[in-house]
């Protein structure tokens, strides 16, 4: 840790407020500080009594002072989750002032008094597409990993040829009185030999006070499903949410539970020598998790989620092209004109199934025609991984006023399962049967095998129905 613990209350004390990057349109980024949510009497409390918080920049030396002030009240803050504020000055480290002194213990409590700002080389953020969280001082990070970095000294990456950069646009921050502009960058630590590593890991800790590793570890939810913002993991449940911790040294397959000054270590089942399955419950609403340490900057906060999951089931209208809505379903009755129109609520794939042939349609905006359906033809939605059928269209008359012994035998050959035991009248079949050789020699394998697929039952049944009006005639 960067302080002694007995000097603090809590792990966010210890650990500090959050700074990100966010972008603000294709190449323009902004600075923010995250705030964790305040218990809601606190924050009640504090919005009835107009608390407002200041954030200064930690500048000892100079004659200038910029800050910025925030009201505590719902115009501002979120409760339950983060809220991100807006920062447009640069600073090594912000400090967090209140306007009434009663509620120092408290806030401070929750969120320390300063939080670490940007160093003079300037600072690494994890990377994703909305932008990342800023690595802490003596956070660890990982070779071939991608990292944003704000960068305040141009010539800093050109000292190595194991960093892959990428320019991904600048961001506009005050300094000294003035607005500065500086560039962001995607890079990755790339070395290419034990050297190489070890000049890079003493470069990352001269200038980003950070600590280069070639052994990550990941701590990945597992189940139930969980919420992720960052380094914050909301749990449905407060007791056994299983997590996954994951790395090729086994000595870092190790976690910590914190709250406020106690900490314990995690047990779990080592799935092998790479993972350990951890089963975490939250008791007090939220508890900060360290790995591979017990006194670590790198850490997940996972909380219990109080809100409301709105559950959501996708609704699909199948309609002729008059605009009537058409039953799902099996039915011997083509659409008007041999035309479905398909809406959807949201997104979806419908599949049309002909003969073994799948054509795709994708439903993006209200509505999709398919056309040129005919018998046989079925409709499959494609919702969450599932196949849902939709409508089939079941041929009228299987077997056709014209005994077709090679009709018969192609549409019998392609069933493949499931099988029932035959009926008592499939012989009867054989023994009408005296023209169709190949149809006859697939039903004698039938009674041979004692099984055939449920499938062929029906064309069976139509065929002896055709055989003995036959007969009869």
């Amino acid at each position: 840790m960067r302080s002694n613990s007995h000097f603090f209350k809590s792990i966010f004390e210890r650990l500090g407020l959050p700074v990100y990057l966010r972008k603000d349109g294709d190449d323009r980024f902004d600075l923010y500080i995250g705030f964790y949510s305040l218990d809601e009497s606190l924050f009640s409390n504090a919005e009835k009594d107009k608390l407002k918080i200041t954030i200064n920049p930690y500048q000892k030396d100079s004659l200038f002072k910029n800050s910025i002030s925030f009201m505590i009240d719902r115009n501002n803050f979120l409760v339950g989750t983060t809220t991100l504020l807006k920062i447009d000055y640069i600073s090594p480290r912000y400090s967090i002032t209140c306007s009434l002194s009663q509620y120092e213990g408290m806030i401070y409590e929750r969120w320390g008094n300063y939080v670490e700002g940007i160093l003079k080389e300037g600072a690494l953020f994890s990377h994703n597409d909305q932008g990342g969280r800023k690595i802490r001082i003596n956070d660890e990070i990982t070779t071939d990993t991608e990292y944003l970095y704000l960068c305040t000294n141009e010539q800093l990456l050109d000292r190595h040829k194991d960093i892959q950069r990428t320019y991904c646009g600048m961001i506009s921050l005050l300094h000294s009185d003035r607005e500065n502009f500086y560039n962001v960058y995607k890079i990755v630590f790339k070395p290419q030999s034990d050297q190489r590593f070890k000049e890079l890991f003493k470069f990352c800790r001269d200038y980003f006070k950070v600590s280069l590793l070639s052994k990550p570890v990941r701590f990945d939810a597992l189940w139930p499903p969980t919420i992720q913002r960052d380094n914050q993991l909301s749990c449905i449940n407060s007791k056994d949410n299983l997590f996954l911790l994951k790395s090729d040294d086994t000595e870092l397959l190790r976690a910590y539970s914190h709250n406020g000054l106690q900490h314990e270590e995690l047990q779990g089942m080592v799935l092998n020598n790479k993972t350990k399955l951890l089963a975490i419950n939250i008791s007090d609403g939220e508890a900060a998790i360290t790995i591979a340490e017990k006194y670590t900057s790198i850490h997940s906060v996972v909380q219990k989620f109080n809100k409301v999951i709105k559950s959501y089931r996708n609704s699909m209208c199948i309609t002729d092209i008059k605009g009537i809505q058409i039953k799902g379903g099996t039915t011997q009755v083509l659409p008007y004109k041999g035309i479905l129109k398909v809406s959807s609520e949201s997104r979806s794939s419908i599949l049309r199934i002909r003969n073994n042939n799948i054509c795709q349609y994708n439903i993006k905006a209200s509505n999709i025609s398919i056309d040129n359906l005919s018998f046989g033809d079925e409709l499959v939605a494609v919702i969450n991984g599932q196949f849902i059928s939709l409508i089939n269209f079941a041929r009228n008359h299987p077997i056709n006023s014209v005994l077709s012994d090679e009709e018969i035998f192609r549409q019998l050959i392609k069933f493949k399962g499931p099988f029932i035991k035959p009926p008592s009248w499939v012989k009867r079949i054989l023994i009408l049967l005296r023209d169709q050789p190949r149809t006859r020699k697939i039903i004698k394998s039938y009674v041979n095998k004692n099984e055939m697929p449920i499938k062929a039952h029906n064309i069976l049944l139509e065929l002896l129905l055709f055989l003995k009006e036959g007969e009869r005639n």
